[in-house]
């Protein structure tokens, strides 16, 4: 009877540890991250470009980089940039796209309150 109770409580405690660390790596769906409050769907040009940065819903939490993927003439583009803010190049891109084209903001990453590096959510959002 001991050998059964002493086996439960470590599978007990092999579960805890197995879902402390699932939690962990779905930490990145704690914060999501958006553009004008959008993280999927359509958005205009003119929101998007007027926009400009990529925010997360807790203010405490600081984006520091990120990547943006379009299809430019059938080929695939992707940018990396520091920081939270759209570059040059890429309102360029943005201003050429056609209504129903996809952009995609992934690899984002960013810092929390107390100076943890995580990752976010993808961004993907259609040109209405």
């Amino acid at each position: 009877m001991k050998k059964i109770l002493s086996l439960f409580a470590i599978f007990c405690v092999l579960l805890s540890l197995s879902s402390h660390s699932l939690a962990q790596k779905n930490e990145k769906n704690v914060f999501p991250a958006s553009v004008a409050g959008i993280s999927v769907g359509d958005i205009s040009k003119d929101l998007l470009l007027n926009t400009g940065v990529i925010e997360c819903s807790d203010p405490k939490v600081v984006i520091i980089g990120f990547e943006m993927s379009a299809l430019k003439n059938g080929d695939l583009v992707v940018f990396k940039e520091n920081g939270n803010t759209l570059t040059e190049q890429m309102k360029m891109l943005i201003k050429n796209m056609e209504i129903g084209n996809k952009l995609i903001f992934e690899e984002i990453t960013a810092k929390t309150g107390e100076d943890k590096i995580i990752k976010l959510n993808a961004i993907i959002l259609t040109i209405k």
